[in-house]
């Protein structure tokens, strides 16, 4: 039960006020209340805990002997009534006893407080240090538990309210479970998010989803105990301790508990961060808890420890699910799969990734045009990966680079724009289609960096394609989406400044944000990042005489609705014409060929891998 005494909270208030107000006020320290007790943690560890007659500390954060003799063999010793451990403890407890005489003379002010924890915070230190360098032994996941419940209390959408939440055996909503030896489930953080109570089960890397602490064991934990709390007995326990906590100032007056119904959500944290690689993760993280029949929202640790929620939608989950059961099924012809993950594809059959009469024709086409694949390594393959974009992109649209009347149907198709003809490409010469498009970004938009070229280093457009309308020549980039979904991360930086912030100021089609300031902006956040850059290029291209006229396309599968309300909500508010631009779901562009013979195999291809 989390809850003070009114006499506990009264001395709290009162003769203990300078303790109080001193751990409040050092954002090293967390404060926990537990049952008629407070438990201050420092770095992971019990640097004092609080009852309301008196003070304990751990005497053992004295102990620095442990290579030789750890603390629960030097008790077991003592318990035998070995003099030498029963000496050891007692000076270990006089050691504790003489720190804890400090706290005595609180009647003298915060002086007193500051002086206890300087000397308990030095003494865990060089404690964990010893226990690290003997033993190798490390409390990283305890200090990171630490460090997001201090990063978590304001300015976050998942303030935190408790951490190691136990169940009681004597609890009305005690485990009822069919798990044997589970009696007192703990949960690792509760929070409050947009009024509801969410139950956090914090999973650190890949390997702890499995085994005895799974996902399917959490999942049960929850479901019978705080998930079958029909009374209400947990949601008012939690008010209490809110309130307790809002009195002392600790969390926000205006939150409050309006939901009666406690929600689970799995929240997954890296155990080292690399550059890069987080989305990779969440989504792997994501498939593991699908595959588990977890399906609800997920959460992630960014690196200011705040509580995300995690963008990797259910669409992800059902298309790699899709791909894998075609790789397995032999979809994919002679090609070895990855047996471990089976959504990839062995390096040496990466082409078979691709629409199987165009396979060939595509790596001709990037050699020709020096165009660099998406994720390759010198070799400068095909992804093996099923779920690339860049693939998906090839699959619907390759096939017809050398059509002028087919891309004429699907483009009149989704601008409605009734163009007259589809005009040869403006940078390779045998086609209408152009694919990873980029055109002087040197010159235009400052990319300059070694190496820059077709798909590496630069704005590369999906697919460009120029049409003809009157008088006017249209410019039409197509953005290509798969299974894309993007966690916030700012990109801005003062070489993107420096490239960018003076063209949308000029844009004609990009609107200025609300504040008036372009660093930190929406513009700097995927997806709108990449959209503002193939804009800037557009329009840059039309400055040059190039083109009068841009409409842009950007194709989201319908399934993915985590991206599509992203870029509907985030991006197209900030266009002067929203008219110029569309989003389509690639089945819909493509439905203008369903009836032309010469597609047939390209429609079946499509359906079977992709639509349906």
């Amino acid at each position: 039960m989390r809850n003070l005494s009114k006499s506990f909270v009264k001395k709290l208030n009162g003769e203990w006020k300078p303790l109080l107000d001193y751990i409040l006020s050092d954002s090293e320290l967390d404060l926990q209340i537990r049952n008629n007790y407070i438990n201050v943690y420092y770095q992971g560890g019990n640097i004092l805990k609080i009852k309301p007659r008196s003070f304990e500390f751990d005497e053992f954060y004295f102990y620095i002997d442990c290579k030789e003799e750890r603390k629960t063999n030097l008790l077991k010793e003592a318990e035998k009534g070995n003099i030498k451990a029963k000496n050891i403890i007692a000076e270990l407890t006089n050691k504790r006893d003489c720190l804890l005489k400090t706290l005595h003379s609180l009647q003298h002010g915060e002086s007193v407080v500051a002086e206890y924890f300087q000397k308990a915070k030095k003494l865990m230190r060089d404690w964990e240090a010893i226990l690290n360098e003997q033993l190798s032994i490390s409390h990283a996941e305890k200090q990171q538990q630490q460090q997001i419940a201090l990063s978590n209390r304001k300015d976050t959408d998942y303030v935190i309210l408790d951490l190691e939440y136990e169940v009681s055996s004597k609890s009305s909503f005690k485990y009822n479970g069919s798990v044997k030896g589970k009696t007192r489930p703990r949960f690792d953080i509760i929070a409050i998010h947009n009024g509801q109570l969410i139950v956090i089960e914090l999973k650190k890397g890949m390997k702890a989803l499995d085994g005895k602490s799974g996902i399917a064991d959490h999942i049960d934990s929850f479901n019978c105990t705080i998930g079958r709390d029909q009374n209400g007995k947990f949601v008012k326990e939690m008010k209490k301790l809110l309130k307790l906590k809002q009195e002392f100032g600790i969390l926000d007056k205006s939150l409050e508990i309006t939901n009666e119904c406690p929600k689970f959500v799995f929240a997954f944290a890296e155990k080292k961060q690399h550059p890069n690689s987080n989305q990779k993760n969440i989504n792997s993280f994501t498939y593991r808890c699908y595959k588990n029949k977890y399906t609800d929202d997920f959460l992630y640790i960014d690196k200011s420890k705040k509580l995300q929620k995690a963008m990797s939608s259910l669409f992800y989950c059902k298309e790699r699910e899709k791909q894998e059961l075609l790789a397995i099924n032999g979809f994919f012809d002679k090609a070895k799969i990855n047996t471990k993950r089976p959504c990839i594809l062995m390096g040496q059959d990466n082409t078979y990734n691709l629409f199987v009469s165009q396979q060939d024709v595509h790596s001709d086409y990037f050699k020709k045009y020096h165009i660099r694949w998406w994720n390759s390594s010198k070799e400068n393959k095909p992804s093996g990966v099923l779920l690339s974009s860049q693939i998906h992109c090839l699959n619907h649209l390759f096939a017809l680079r050398k059509d002028k009347d087919a891309i004429l149907s699907i483009v009149n198709y989704a601008t409605k724009m009734d163009f007259d003809e589809i005009l040869p490409s403006i940078i390779d010469d045998d086609g209408y289609l152009s694919f990873e498009f980029a055109y002087h970004n040197d010159e235009l938009l400052g990319e300059n960096d070694k190496g820059w070229g077709r798909g590496v280093l630069c704005t590369s457009i999906d697919a460009m394609i120029l049409a003809h309308k009157g008088n006017d020549i249209w410019l039409i980039p197509i953005e290509w989406k798969y299974t894309e979904t993007y966690e916030k991360e700012d990109k801005t930086c003062s070489e993107r400044l420096e490239r960018y912030e003076e063209l949308i100021k000029k844009s004609n089609q990009l609107t200025m944000p609300k504040n008036g300031k372009i660093p930190h902006s929406i513009y700097f956040q995927e997806p709108c990042y990449e959209l503002m850059r193939q804009t800037l290029l557009t329009e840059q291209m039309i400055r040059e005489k190039k083109a009068t006229n841009y409409i842009h396309i950007n194709v989201i599968p319908k399934g993915n609705t985590e991206l599509s309300e992203v870029v509907e909500k985030e991006y197209v508010p900030m266009l002067k014409t929203p008219s110029k631009f569309i989003i389509i779901d690639p089945e819909e562009f493509l439905s203008p060929l369903r009836n032309n013979t010469n597609y047939s195999d390209l429609i079946s291809y499509l359906e079977t891998r992709y639509w349906k």
